[in-house]
């Protein structure tokens, strides 16, 4: 018996991990454990699918960590367009008997789509006989695109700058959807409109931007000028987190040349949330950020502000001054921040968490004011965007391309050839040309529509002698070029990517060092089987002792990653995450998910003894819970806060 898996069923298998993430049905964490030192520290071992291999990395888990909806990608292998290459033409029917241009026994395997140096994604349609290219594709029409070099492609998507700078790597690009199913349901907000302000608002927001700009030179010879022609921005600002989730653009500015972002913070407050972060920008520059408050980069076109992206959100900024928005409806998730202006109007709503599952939902607005109301819109998906123009011309059943199997021969009268597509489809035509008596290519003067099958029927050319020619169409994916380009290119993998620094157990600040790190599915909270669902989680004991000294003397503290022992019980064993020596505190980790109480004695390998004086903080997960689906062991890696640690994790389902 032979069978074959289908590539789709690795795509379908993606699908729904994604889908999982953004309806909120499954939570996904990236963990991250053992602080104790491996036995060969520079080479750790490579994890197996053993039990005991499972058991001991559930045991050195020290914290968790989310992922959301937009930390996960559906990615593709990176292809960037380069000059004096090949590239196959989009063809379903390659395979071992009948290989592309490149030589690919398949579709997925050719190389049949490129990136440019725009970030823009192509298809090829026709690869002018398996010709090399030398013209980069450009631009976003929705008709196909004809190069000098004679290729045409499909234009599919453009890479945002917010992709780019988490899933574009050197191997990989994201690719994503724009618009929804649920606009032929995800049941997300996607916007949200304020049909009255409202007054009497509290502002008692304590930060602001500058836009600091120099301007270009307009008709009359004189430059800009400063106050008039300067953009005006304000910062939106998280209640809970302190950290800017956005900045809207009140005043776009004219004739801006360029400029920066400066940021005054009167209460001195804030801070970075990614020190010494080194980003790349669109140009391939990088910028490294070193100093203690967020970044943004303004992005200009035309002379006028038309984004500023925030490259670090920072922390702990005064919020929006005590006015807040509710949501309540039939979903889960949803966040909205408001705006309030210098009149105590409620002007804008930021949508920080769209939510899932909403059929319904109403915006409450509390505060010292009155009189504002909202109201919210569920997502279709971003309908303008030049990637939503595609997918909704996408043609189904259109034929765009065609092989020729055969050119048959003796075509000597090319006025009475007559070539014509028949099929379920309606509209397709082409015209052939000729080169010695045969037929060499076709010209695509119509594409139709409709089309599962087809044939074309060659007649007339000349005589008796004419030996007919066979030319087969190259079908159009289903719904049509650009209407889905996950599944047209084929998106059978995961990035999943996460930042850490500075990280907080407790309360307690860890410095300590970390080597696993990994994914886990649908993990439990401590002492219940309900799924665990906050932001993060941790299996550790925040304790209170007598005493942090291991020595007879008492004159050094205990070290992190020692092992204690349960004087009453030796078989109960816990390692220390970290101590904090003027409140003479441990972090702690069970090895076996063991319990401790107040009165408890942990006995060190030095035989010093510890007592506890009072349990500060006790596991909110249980660690040996929910599906293990990623280990990841490294050497040592310390999160401080000087230090930004990004993880990447591509999963092939």
């Amino acid at each position: 018996m032979t069978f074959k898996l289908k590539d789709i069923l690795h795509k379908s298998l993606s699908d729904s991990v994604f889908n999982d993430l953004l309806t909120g049905r499954s939570n996904y964490y990236y963990f991250i454990g053992r602080v104790v030192q491996y036995d060969t520290p520079g080479s750790p071992p490579t994890p197996d699918e053993t039990r005991g291999v499972e058991y001991d990395t559930r045991n050195r888990i020290i914290n968790i960590k989310k992922i959301t909806a937009g930390d996960v990608s559906l990615v593709i292998p990176r292809k960037n367009w380069s000059s004096g290459r090949v590239y196959d033409q989009f063809d379903l029917n390659y395979s071992a008997t009948n290989p592309s241009s490149t030589g690919a026994t398949s579709l997925k395997t050719s190389d049949f789509y490129v990136m440019s140096s725009s970030f823009q994604v192509y298809k090829c349609i026709s690869n002018n006989g398996g010709a090399e290219s030398d013209q980069e594709p450009f631009g976003n029409s929705l008709d196909i695109i004809t190069t000098s070099d004679k290729y045409q492609w499909k234009f599919m998507y453009t890479i945002p700058l917010s992709l780019r700078s988490r899933f574009l790597t050197d191997d990989f690009m994201p690719v994503t959807k724009s618009v929804l199913e649920s606009f032929y349901d995800d049941g997300q907000i996607n916007s949200v409109t304020v049909d009255s302000k409202g007054s009497g608002y509290h502002a008692g927001q304590a930060v602001n931007l500058i836009a600091n700009v120099h301007f270009t030179t307009i008709n009359d010879g004189t430059a800009g000028v400063p106050g008039s022609n300067t953009p005006n921005i304000e910062p939106v600002i998280n209640e809970a987190t302190g950290a800017i989730e956005d900045v809207l653009i009140t005043f776009a500015g004219s004739n801006v040349a360029g400029g920066n972002i400066v940021l005054h913070d009167f209460t001195g407050q804030g801070s970075n949330l990614f020190p010494n972060v080194t980003i790349a920008g669109p140009d391939g520059v990088s910028t490294t950020f070193e100093s203690n408050r967020a970044n943004f980069l303004p992005v200009i076109s035309g002379g006028e502000f038309k984004e500023v992206v925030v490259l670090d959100p920072g922390k702990n900024y005064t919020n929006n001054g005590n006015t807040t928005i509710t949501v309540s409806g039939d979903g889960t998730g949803a966040v909205i921040l408001p705006f309030v202006n210098d009149a105590g109007e409620l002007e804008n709503a930021i949508i920080s968490e769209r939510g899932s599952g909403y059929t319904n939902a109403v915006l409450n607005v509390v505060g010292q004011g009155f009189g504002a109301n909202l109201s919210v819109s569920f997502s279709t998906g971003d309908l303008n965007s030049s990637q939503s123009r595609v997918e909704l011309s996408a043609i189904d059943g259109a034929i765009h391309n065609y092989n020729i199997i055969s050119g048959g021969s003796n075509y000597t009268n090319i006025a009475n050839l007559s070539v014509t597509v028949t099929g379920d489809g309606t509209g397709a035509s082409i015209t052939p040309e000729l080169e010695n008596n045969s037929i060499s290519k076709v010209t695509v003067n119509n594409v139709g529509s409709g089309y599962t099958f087809a044939n074309v029927e060659i007649t007339g050319g000349g005589g008796s002698e004419v030996v007919p020619g066979n030319i087969q169409p190259i079908f159009s994916p289903p719904k049509g070029h650009g209407f889905d380009a996950p599944t047209e290119l084929f998106a059978d993998s995961l990035m999943f990517f996460s930042t850490i620094s500075d990280e907080q157990i407790h309360g307690l600040t860890v410095d300590n060092d970390f080597r696993q790190f990994g994914i886990i599915k649908d993990i439990e909270q401590n002492g219940s089987q309900r799924l665990f669902g906050n932001t993060a989680g941790t299996p550790t004991f925040l304790a209170t002792f007598d005493t942090l000294d291991d020595t007879p003397g008492g004159t050094s503290p205990i070290s992190n990653d020692v092992i204690l022992e349960l004087k009453s019980d030796t078989t109960r064993k816990f390692v220390v995450v970290q101590t904090k020596t003027s409140t003479t505190q441990m972090l702690l980790s069970s090895l076996n998910n063991h319990t401790l109480s107040s009165s408890d004695v942990l006995v060190s390998p030095s035989e010093n003894e510890f007592t506890i004086n009072s349990i500060n903080d006790s596991p909110d997960i249980n660690k040996f819970s929910g599906e293990l689906l990623f280990i990841d062991n490294r050497t040592a890696v310390t999160f401080s806060n000087e230090q930004l640690v990004t993880f990447r994790t591509i999963l092939r389902l």
